[in-house]
């Protein structure tokens, strides 16, 4: 057949359907052509970065000296899936995620150390370790936060958890809010692939 030329393209009664070709067919845009969707309403376009979670520490949490430790996140801010309880993420849908968590520790000496983990299934598969510094003279705790993240191929019934651990000459705490955001926290998200 020929080639179809025209400026528009409407249903015969103007808010129809209008459907283009069959079941197994394909239609190719030319490379350099720009398909302008921006005032339109998309379905079944792309993909969404869902399941998601975000959630926090609301309350301080002490732990023991040295000794890995699951962080209790008890607020939720998002949880697209209704898929985050009893402080583990159970996203159900199989894919690759990007997972992130953020713990804000209560130190106060020069060389405490505070950690950051998280577990696939009961086991480590992202860490991170850092030392305090600068501690100043005279100050009874403070605030020094280990971030972990990474990308986890997660299947439909695997879970993630966030895990602290603080080596410290006294009592360790996880903070929570302050300061008018979050601390310690989780967060994550299905990539689109």
């Amino acid at each position: 057949m020929g080639t179809l030329k025209t400026t528009n393209i409407q249903s015969i009664s103007g808010s129809g359907t209008v459907t283009l070709g069959t079941s197994g067919e394909t239609f190719t845009v030319p490379s350099g052509v720009t398909v302008n969707m921006s005032s339109a309403t998309q379905t079944g376009v792309g993909g969404a970065n869902t399941p998601a979670i975000l959630v926090y520490r609301n309350t301080t949490q002490n732990i023991s000296d040295n000794t890995l430790t699951k962080v209790e996140l008890d607020t939720e801010v998002i949880d697209t899936d209704g898929t985050f309880a009893s402080n583990k993420w159970t996203p159900a849908v199989a894919g690759t995620y990007f997972v992130c968590g953020s713990i804000s520790y209560g130190l106060a000496s020069n060389g405490d150390q505070a950690d950051a983990w998280l577990y696939k299934n009961g086991a480590i598969v992202a860490g991170t370790t850092m030392f305090t510094s600068h501690v100043f003279a005279g100050d009874d705790i403070s605030d020094y936060t280990a971030t972990v993240s990474g990308l986890l191929v997660l299947d439909d019934d695997d879970y993630v958890e966030l895990y602290a651990r603080g080596d410290a000459s006294g009592q360790v705490s996880i903070n929570s809010t302050g300061g008018g955001g979050m601390r310690t926290f989780m967060m994550g998200y299905k990539l689109i692939t």
